[in-house]
């Protein structure tokens, strides 16, 4: 039977991890079928994001072991290069140039998705998953009163911690020079907000969800900007044609120059929102401090 949120939240802390990932698990499910269809262009997107709030969730509560994290990534890797592929043809679907061609038709080499193999290698891990949350153990402090700890405990510290990590890593990243840890903060910001999603319905959690959306945005298209440069310049190595040469200088230009336009505004979003979303989030974590109660019937056995 499923559980409500408040059962959720009052159970034991390895129960309401459990609980947790066994949703995110269906609904990663749920979207393997889609993947089959010709005519579903959301399908591996969908797909994609299900296993993103998967692998965020089991990371962020340390379930799953390395192994598991090990195959969960690999299908987000196969899964990768078609999706970055269809961001790089709607970034170029008016642009009917020579360069821009002849970039799209050299970079679609590789990226087709292998369905069956996802669909079966899906199947495997999650059946693995399940084997493994049934036995699922949190090492979690106890206080001196507390015989058992709830889960919404555990589930505000793991906030708390998110959102550290976040600033952290956001305030050293200063310059847009510096791709890689620009790419950490979107992944921290993407990792705090899958935290969030079991919470949605509470009011201040759905406004710290659409900052945090906004965020992860901002930093998505600046990530896509460096990859779209990167991989024109992988282009110009192989010494094309004068005039495709010239073309793709410019492609890279322009996904430079919109790179620095997403960077400000970036700064401006942090600079309008950090401190509004660090309130909803103490709001959060001591609505999920107060709660007591129990419900020992969901702990896990074996």
């Amino acid at each position: 039977m499923e559980k409500s949120l408040d059962e959720v939240l009052d159970s034991p802390a390895p129960a309401g991890v459990r609980l947790v990932a066994a949703g995110f698990l269906d609904e990663w499910l749920s979207t393997v079928p889609r993947l089959h269809g010709d005519d579903d262009d959301e399908a591996l997107h969908d797909y994609r994001v299900a296993l993103r709030k998967l692998r965020s969730w089991l990371r962020t509560f340390d379930e799953g072991g390395n192994k598991i994290q090990k195959q969960l990534s690999t299908l987000n890797d196969k899964t990768g290069a078609a999706r970055d592929l269809e961001v790089m043809h709607e970034w170029l679907e008016h642009d009917t140039s020579p360069a821009a061609q002849h970039a799209l038709a050299r970079l679609n080499t590789g990226a087709d998705v292998e369905v069956p193999w996802v669909d079966a290698r899906t199947q495997k891990v999650a059946e693995r998953l399940n084997e493994k949350l049934s036995r699922y153990v949190l090492e979690v402090p106890l206080g001196a009163a507390a015989a058992v700890v709830p889960f919404s405990w555990t589930y505000a510290a793991a906030i708390r911690r998110l959102h550290n990590e976040l600033n952290e890593l956001a305030l050293q990243a200063g310059s847009i020079e510096d791709p890689d840890l620009l790419h950490k903060v979107r992944i921290r910001a993407k990792r705090l907000r899958y935290a969030l999603v079991p919470l949605k319905e509470w009011e201040e959690v759905a406004d710290a969800l659409r900052l945090l959306k906004e965020k992860q945005d901002l930093l998505g298209e600046l990530h896509d900007r460096h990859a779209f440069s990167e991989a024109l310049d992988r282009l110009l190595l192989e010494r094309p044609p004068p005039e495709l040469a010239t073309g793709l200088d410019g492609l890279i230009h322009r996904a430079r120059t919109e790179g620095h336009e997403l960077f400000a505004k970036y700064l401006q979003h942090r600079h309008a929102n950090d401190v509004r979303l660090a309130a909803l989030l103490d709001v959060v974590c001591e609505r999920l401090g107060r709660r007591l109660g129990l419900h020992l019937e969901v702990v896990p056995q074996g």
